[in-house]
């Protein structure tokens, strides 16, 4: 029996899927200036915190938006293939062929080639 399938089943649409990464990545970009701001404010181990902040928020941003969704499983659920016809039967000869290259004119070169019987005067 085939498989049926449901609206609920399908995985978010692509500009859906994109949309909600960058929106993360806007998120986390944020939080970037954010330590940038913060390191002319604070003093001491503070600054240490925020500076790894400033320093690591991109690259965490990038592979949490090339990563995609939860839903996601890289897999494509492809269709079978048809049938394919039947091939079509070959028709074997009924009688053997002449070799290439041979004829019955060069078989007799000394006999003079006859003119149709319609041509003749």
């Amino acid at each position: 029996m085939d498989k049926s399938y449901s609206a609920t089943d399908l995985p978010p649409s692509p500009g859906h899927a994109r949309n909600v990464r960058m929106r993360n990545y806007l998120i986390a970009m944020g939080v970037r200036v954010a330590c940038l701001i913060a390191l002319l404010f604070v003093r001491d181990w503070w600054m240490l915190v925020f500076a790894a902040g400033a320093i690591f928020l991109p690259y965490v941003a990038v592979v949490l938006a090339n990563v995609g969704s939860p839903g996601e499983t890289g897999e494509l659920e492809r269709p079978a293939p048809p049938a394919l016809p039947a091939a079509p039967r070959l028709l074997e000869p009924t009688e053997p062929s002449e070799p290439s290259g041979v004829h019955e004119r060069s078989a007799q070169p000394d006999r003079p080639a006859q003119a149709h019987p319609e041509q003749r005067p």
